[in-house]
């Protein structure tokens, strides 16, 4: 169990911030350490990368480099894998899409941030279209509201991208999956 490895209190407060089970805490736990080859508590990106439940979600890299950098140790690890865990609501896992791709950390993506994370989601052609017409008519519509107004224009934020995305089928296909 995750007990032998980590002490109650830290088990509590992993359980408590990650809501994750003790059971899951224990298995991503092992799965960690499996990897942590020099005993240092970090693993490698590359490494991380084969755990199966990262291995198949759609995102794997960028979820790897943003949320769960290997140089961060176990904490950090099992943070940034709740947000991706299947009870969390998709807000949560839009707001996370959102920070994957949002480089300068403004909260925001620009239409070229919004289209490289549309080219990464797991959608059909169809699908990618209608995202990008629908990102387009919020830059037009954007642009048209603010054409007296001297502010940058051409953002989207997360109710943009859950307005952008409606019709795709991400809760799932972006969940991790610990089967």
């Amino acid at each position: 169990m995750a007990s032998r490895h980590l002490s109650a209190d830290q088990l509590n407060q992993i359980q408590f911030e990650s809501g994750f089970s003790t059971f899951r805490i224990d298995y991503l736990l092992g799965q960690y350490e499996s990897l942590d080859r020099d005993g240092e508590g970090r693993v490698l990106r590359s490494e991380l990368l084969k755990v199966p439940p990262i291995a198949a979600h759609p995102l794997a890299d960028r979820l790897v480099d943003v949320y769960l950098h290997p140089s961060h140790g176990f904490r950090h690890f099992i943070y940034g894998l709740s947000r991706f865990r299947r009870s969390e609501s998709l807000e949560l896992k839009l707001q996370s899409l959102l920070q994957m791709f949002d480089s300068d950390g403004n909260g925001i993506l620009n239409e070229n941030q919004c289209n490289e994370l549309l080219l990464c989601l797991p959608a059909t052609r169809h699908e990618l279209r209608s995202m990008r017409w629908k990102l387009k008519q919020l830059m037009a519509a954007q642009l048209m509201e603010t054409k007296d107004i001297p502010l940058d224009v051409g953002y989207i934020n997360c109710q943009d991208l859950a307005y952008i995305t409606r019709d795709v089928d991400l809760d799932q296909t972006l969940s991790l999956r610990f089967d």
